[in-house]
């Protein structure tokens, strides 16, 4: 399976000329040797209808939304209990489950459990990103 590369602007600039030459999204995708879901999640993500896409806001989108910090690290409050769970060698889980509790009505205290994974794995090499994997659970939950 090949790996992912993001759009480039000339592949953008494809799209938006093969929708004005009134192309459908899947041969817009065979002729750029891309997914189909890709493109339509591109012409989702400009919010435009298929017949005004512009390939130079595709990509001002695109680069914002790489930009922009990710929800743990720009809530210090958020972070510091996640830490600090973590440290008690609670899962992801269990700290999404009980943000969601403990703040009913702050958004800005709730993360899902798939965030505070990825924020593990991409932390820069060092010794807190080593405390928190090792306070990971890494056996299987058991069912009943």
């Amino acid at each position: 399976m090949p790996s992912y590369t993001r759009l480039t602007l000339a592949e953008r600039e494809d799209i938006s000329r093969a929708l004005a030459a009134g192309k459908r999204l899947r041969a817009i995708a065979r002729q750029l040797g891309r997914a189909p879901s890709t493109i339509g999640r591109e012409l989702r993500r400009a919010e435009r209808t298929r017949s005004t896409y512009r390939a130079t806001r595709g990509q001002h989108v695109a680069r914002r939304a790489a930009q922009r910090p990710r929800k743990l690290l720009r809530h210090p409050p958020l972070q510091a209990y996640v830490h600090a769970q973590l440290t008690q060698r609670w899962s992801p889980e269990q700290i999404a489950t009980r943000l969601q509790a403990a703040y009913p009505d702050d958004l800005t205290m709730r993360v899902s459990h798939e965030t505070i994974y990825t924020y593990l794995y991409v932390l820069p090499r060092g010794e807190l990103k080593r405390e928190l994997l090792r306070a990971l659970r890494h056996r299987r939950t058991h069912r009943l």
